[in-house]
């Protein structure tokens, strides 16, 4: 698809908050089934192109963490929906429980438009996480033999 991952994301993130927000009307095991491989097929897409971001915004020293925090995030968002889900279907009409994937996905989707613009790979001039460093043991008079090192 052209437009890069930001653009897949997206469309990712519109196409599983179409197929999720049907899940509440399901009446019949078949349909809720179709919806629910229609989800799962919008799902791993829509993750892989999360992580693709992270890996291409994300200077490479901290990659590492920036991948923790996201992959925290999703296993954060999933255990509160079961548990949301959970309360209305016991509180509620059965079938109540689907309107938090419904819900979610709405919310994400509305999220990635609100900052689509921070989704934009930095220019390729722009220098991030620059550390000048420079060493001279104190004995050393000569600038010469200094050590100077551009970390970028």
């Amino acid at each position: 698809m052209e437009g890069g991952p930001q653009r897949r994301l997206l469309v990712g993130y519109t196409a599983l908050a179409l197929t999720a927000s049907g899940l509440w009307a399901a009446h019949s095991v078949p349909v809720l089934a179709g919806l629910g491989l229609l989800v799962g097929v919008c799902i791993a897409p829509a993750l892989i192109t999360g992580y693709t971001l992270v890996e291409g915004l994300v200077p490479a020293g901290a990659r590492t963490e920036a991948f923790t925090w996201l992959t925290g995030a999703v296993a954060l968002g999933q255990a509160a929906a079961v548990t949301v889900a959970g309360q209305l279907e016991d509180r509620l009409w059965d079938g109540a429980g689907f309107l938090v994937p419904m819900g979610g996905t709405v919310l994400a989707l509305l999220t990635l438009v609100a900052l689509r613009s921070r989704l934009a790979a930095p220019r390729a001039d722009a220098r991030s996480h620059v550390a000048w460093v420079t060493a001279c043991p104190p004995q050393w008079t000569d600038p010469g033999e200094c050590v100077t090192m551009d970390r970028r």
